[in-house]
């Protein structure tokens, strides 16, 4: 009987507590664009290639139009302390050259805010002319660069087929560390996924979703995922790492109300 209530009112705290975080929380962005990403199933090697060549099989295909495809996975690479990546890979199947005007784009709206213009929270991670990738912070009317934190982001590229396409054509790996603080994402968030051929400019910027707009977040997709495999849902806009101090939490005025509750009735 002790150990019930104890249990309950571990529960009914971290509620209170999640009700309390979660009250305040205003996602923004484009509601038909939304996403679902699974756990990494075969860990990607990132080298720009498929290798292995199932690596990506694990990922849901979101098409571009015609011409463009990425798929993305997440991996839970440690609990102590609570480390999650996200990994994508880009395929431009008709760009089969390294034009100096090239680029890939991808904005990042880390808490699903929104807004019309890039806030603190929100990061540009580009690369043109198949360069060094840059990374921009959002100061509430424009991008800033910025260092990102050390290993935060790995990117490779390269002119190769795939089982997408037997031509060879233009594919991006990339692999960002969701819980660092450049850049800064939640367990749910936003971002517009951008590609551009040098070679074919009158196609002009891809981009998913198609309309959105690299300084304005209220455009961006929403990027949810499926936890099965790992743990529980966590609600919309808590943070890995306030999950995991709010569990520590109740867990210790659970406890301590037990205890005290069994001194009293000794």
């Amino acid at each position: 009987m002790r150990k019930t209530i104890a249990k309950t009112f571990c529960a009914l705290t971290l509620c209170s507590l999640l009700v309390l975080i979660t009250a305040g929380t205003t996602m923004a962005y484009n509601s038909t664009y939304i996403r679902t990403d699974h756990p990494t199933q075969v860990e990607p090697v990132i080298d720009g290639v498929w290798t292995p060549e199932n690596e990506w099989l694990d990922g849901e295909p979101t098409w571009i139009g015609e011409d463009v495809v990425f798929a993305s996975t997440y991996s839970m690479v440690s609990m102590e302390p609570i480390t999650v990546t996200t990994n994508f890979v880009i395929e431009f199947l008709t760009d089969d050259t390294n034009d100096a005007g090239d680029y890939f784009q991808m904005c990042i709206d880390g808490y699903s805010e929104g807004g019309t213009a890039p806030q603190t929270s929100d990061f540009k991670i580009e690369v043109v002319g198949h360069g060094d990738v840059e990374v921009y912070e959002g100061d509430g009317s424009g991008w800033v660069a910025v260092t990102p934190d050390s290993g935060a982001i790995i990117f490779a590229e390269s002119i190769s087929d795939s089982p997408n396409s037997a031509t060879p054509h233009w594919i991006i790996e990339i692999t960002i560390l969701k819980t660092g603080s450049v850049p800064s994402m939640d367990a749910y968030w936003a971002f517009r996924l951008a590609v551009y051929d040098d070679s074919n400019s009158g196609a002009g910027e891809q981009a998913w979703p198609p309309t959105s707009e690299a300084d304005v977040p209220d455009g961006y997709g929403y990027q949810s995922y499926d936890q099965d495999n790992y743990v529980n849902p966590i609600p919309e806009g808590l943070t890995f790492g306030v999950m995991a101090v709010l569990t520590s939490i109740s867990m210790i005025v659970g406890y301590k109300y037990f205890v005290k509750r069994k001194e009293t009735e000794a």
